[in-house]
């Protein structure tokens, strides 16, 4: 028997079982398209020929798939080998995806954690930041298994925790990304070339954090004043960039998305307020 087991070897999943093999692990690996996993093979793994006879094989399984319901129809396809048996599923979905896959794996006498892969698969075995939620008993087990993949944590048994953690760093990170392309663009169409932006961009890592740090008490107490930027000067700010690169012949599609958040903050009044006022406005337009 081996001591876990990987469904999926695309990019991400083969850097989970390479991690593991590294750390001295016997991991048995298997994936519908089974020449995927041959690098992995040569390295140690063993391939299984049925997802059921991969998860047979270990006590510990852990779903890199995409979405899901393909989970839920791959573990379908294994049958009854997956009775007693410890699952961690690293794949995309909302916090009701998560709840029901908890319970239709508690229906198959399985030990469920949700878990969230907020790296890349070179991160993975180094500083890659994991997080796991829900089953106590499982994560009990496997802790040092699983804390061997990266910077791991463990939020607790809300089955959601993890899947919503994800959604947070996404819904920050993504945006990021698409804000320094469109920041590239400006400076591209005005001349300045692309290692000049991306340095300058690079050196408002501190800013950044300075921002996170003071906003954070000001969003617990919800209490934004400020003797800094306001919304408005904020706003008036992202509107003449929003022009700048319209005159440019671009379109700015993530400062749009600020102007119109910043907008929603000086209707309700908060346009002397610090930019963490968004936060309380836009949790005030829920239902």
């Amino acid at each position: 028997m081996s001591d876990v087991t990987v469904l999926g070897t695309g990019l991400m999943g083969t850097g989970v079982a390479t991690a593991l093999i590294e750390s001295g692990h016997d991991v048995t690996v298997w994936n519908r398209t089974a020449e995927k996993a041959a690098p992995l093979v040569r390295m140690g793994a063993t391939l299984a020929a049925t997802a059921e006879d991969a998860i047979a094989a270990s006590p510990l399984t852990i779903s890199i798939l995409i979405g899901y319901d393909t989970v839920k129809s791959v573990l379908s396809s294994a049958g009854a080998s997956v009775a007693g048996k410890d699952f961690v599923n690293f794949t995309s979905g909302g916090p009701s995806d998560a709840t029901t896959m908890a319970e239709w794996c508690d229906a198959q006498g399985m030990h469920y954690l949700d878990g969230a892969l907020l790296c890349f698969p070179s991160d993975i075995g180094h500083e890659g930041r994991i997080k796991y939620s829900g089953d106590a008993s499982a994560w009990g087990r496997h802790e040092g298994l699983l804390a061997g993949l990266g910077d791991t944590e463990y939020l607790g048994q809300g089955v959601t925790l993890a899947n919503v953690m994800d959604g947070v760093v996404l819904a920050y990170y993504i945006p990021l990304l698409g804000a320094a392309m469109e920041a590239a663009a400006f400076g591209a169409a005005h001349g300045i070339p692309v290692p000049t932006v991306m340095n300058e961009l690079r050196s408002l890592d501190k800013l950044t954090r300075k921002f996170l740090i003071d906003s954070e008490p000001l969003m617990i107490a919800n209490d934004h004043s400020t003797t800094e930027a306001t919304v408005e000067i904020y706003r008036a700010g992202v509107q003449d960039v929003i022009r700048a690169m319209a005159n440019a012949g671009l379109t700015s599609y993530m400062m749009q998305a600020v102007v119109d958040y910043l907008a929603v903050s000086e209707a309700a009044g908060h346009k002397d307020s610090a930019f963490s006022a968004v936060f309380a406005d836009h949790l005030a337009t829920r239902p």
